[in-house]
């Protein structure tokens, strides 16, 4: 029996690394599987380490990237077909219209990993959500809920499994550093991370806090150059594209900070809870479902930087606060352990005769 996952390309973000984990958690459980990717991935150096690490555990890369969109397709399902691939995950719900294809070309299961909360609503994802999915996985019951009210799908179809981390590799004691407060961001570098809100409030609370503060981005994506112009050399504020040791990112900061509008589930969250920084992020659904407000981080309602301001400055100067929060975060951390996300996945692909 034969596994194939979809991807847009191999570049580094949350759903990669959720189809890195299968991939190689497939191969240790002796699956033959395959990564297939649709897209040219920018960050070459990173793409061609993660390659090798598949390769070297028997993936197979089939790289299917071209201008037009029809060739790209064809060439999928040639692939599938030619290879006879049993089970089929997509990572990405804009490949709707490429799924239906495949299920009339390609006989096979198909499960959709749904990795974002936002979930679109039309006739005919419905229709693809009924008849031609065979399962979906949700990675947070936020996810599922609204899968089940936009597609009309019987909720037995729908499966939560959260985003798993290697808890473990994230784990260390973090240092008593001076009076400068470090703030990291993880993520891709577009509109809905809210990373230009992001600098703005910084620079808003800078000459407003005690302690000194400085920022951290790891990310890349459309709105670099923007960021680099609004940044405009501020030393305090540093832009460092794709990080390969996030754990060394994680050990650098001493809070955690996203302004995103929707997350399914962060794995960048999970990582920094893990590592035991101070966790303070926006109120969307994804975040919400992890984090209890003043207990393990500080959840905010994304609006005037004024308001996101009154939320934050208090926690800079109250370092015991910051403590009680680490402390929790990391306890909740360790219940998305990476080892329960795969146990969850191999007891899904046994319901289709592969284990």
């Amino acid at each position: 029996m034969k596994i194939t996952q979809i991807i847009y390309s191999l570049d580094m973000g949350g759903i990669e690394e959720v189809a890195f984990s299968l991939a190689n958690a497939f191969a240790s459980s002796r699956i033959e599987n395959s990564i297939v990717i649709t897209s040219n991935s920018k960050d070459k150096n990173w793409c061609s380490k993660k390659t090798s690490q598949l390769v070297e555990n028997d993936v197979s890369i089939i790289d299917v990237s071209n201008n037009n969109k029809i060739v790209k397709l064809l060439k999928s399902i040639k692939y599938l077909k030619e290879n006879k691939t049993d089970l089929i995950f997509i990572h990405h719900e804009k490949m709707t219209a490429k799924i239906a294809m495949i299920k009339f070309f390609c006989k096979c299961h198909i499960i959709q990993i749904q990795h974002s909360s936002e979930v679109k609503d039309s006739i005919f994802h419905r229709f693809i959500g009924k008849y031609i999915i065979s399962k979906y996985v949700a990675v947070s019951k936020q996810v599922k809920d609204n899968l089940i009210k936009k597609y009309h799908i019987d909720k037995r179809n729908v499966e939560v499994i959260y985003n798993g981390i290697d808890s473990e590799k994230f784990s260390f004691t973090r240092e008593n550093k001076s009076n400068v407060i470090a703030l990291g961001a993880v993520g891709r570098l577009v509109k809905s991370k809210n990373f230009i809100k992001l600098i703005t409030l910084f620079n808003s609370i800078n000459n407003k806090n005690s302690r000194k503060l400085r920022l951290l981005i790891a990310g890349d994506g459309e709105e670099k150059e923007h960021l680099i112009k609004l940044i405009n050399n501020n030393p305090e504020i540093q832009l460092l594209g794709n990080v390969v040791d996030m754990p060394a990112f994680y050990k650098k900061i001493d809070i955690y900070i996203s302004l995103s509008e929707f997350e399914g589930l962060s794995i960048s969250l999970l990582e920094a809870m893990a590592a035991g920084c101070t966790i303070f992020v926006s109120n969307c659904s994804g975040h919400r479902e992890v984090i209890i407000h003043k207990d393990n981080g500080v959840l905010f309602n994304i609006g005037e930087i004024e308001n996101i301001a009154d939320s934050l400055i208090p926690i800079l100067s109250n370092f015991e606060k910051m403590k009680h929060l680490s402390k929790n975060a990391k306890i909740t951390a360790h219940e998305y352990d990476i080892k329960k996300t795969i146990s969850a996945y191999l007891k899904l692909v046994s319901n289709y005769g592969i284990l």
